[in-house]
């Protein structure tokens, strides 16, 4: 994903912000290309991750990882009053098709 301009990072920092609040499954997050994060459940209470570093296959080289939902959006997020609403993984697509990988 190539972000050409200021207005493209801030837009892509509030669909972060966005996902992070409201997770979806096949939510896809990275970290600097080379991280990957997958949501595969998502409960009341309870989020579930599967993710790995490069190289790696989905799902089998995926660790899964179940938080609660507030653990998940800290776990996530920059631990600093200068960068609130600011996270270490950033959004790249909504909604894949990741049936069977639970």
């Amino acid at each position: 994903m190539i972000i050409d301009s200021e207005a493209d990072q801030d837009t892509m920092t509030d669909k972060t912000h966005e996902a992070i609040l409201n997770p979806r499954v096949g939510d896809r997050f990275e970290e600097f290309y080379t991280h990957w994060v997958y949501i595969v459940k998502v409960t009341r209470w309870s989020v579930w991750t599967m993710s790995a570093s490069a190289p790696c296959t989905f799902p089998q080289d995926a660790k899964l990882i179940k938080r609660s939902k507030k653990s998940f959006r800290k776990y996530f997020s920059y631990n600093s009053p200068n960068l609130v609403n600011k996270y270490w993984i950033k959004l790249c697509d909504r909604d894949n098709d990741i049936e069977g990988w639970l």
